[in-house]
């Protein structure tokens, strides 16, 4: 899988975000089937909302690309975000792990 991660900013107002399960709804309902999303993940702190986005490793796309691309999107879309700004996504790099069998 590849990661890239992006903050929605809210703003010194508290988020209306009522829980992270409710901003996941929200991030999905903005995926299209071409991103290759496979998890998203959320935290929810007082100035913003941090977002990952976890994409299959075969994807074509860059993954910060598409980040930007779905959480723009989302907070397009969802009424909870519509005072929510971007920040540009960034991809994160995770080591490979040795395959099943191989020693560490």
């Amino acid at each position: 899988m590849r990661l890239a991660m992006i903050a929605i900013r809210t703003g010194a107002a508290p988020t209306l975000v009522a829980s992270r399960e409710i901003l996941v709804d929200a991030l999905w309902a903005a995926t299209l089937p071409e991103d290759d999303v496979e998890h998203i993940t959320v935290r929810i702190r007082p100035d913003h909302i941090a977002v990952g986005i976890w994409m299959k490793a075969v994807s074509g796309t860059d993954p910060a690309t598409t980040a930007d691309a779905l959480v723009t999107r989302a907070v397009d879309m969802s009424p909870l975000l519509r005072n929510g700004s971007t920040t540009a996504a960034r991809n994160i790099r995770i080591p490979h792990l040795p395959r099943e069998g191989h020693s560490l």
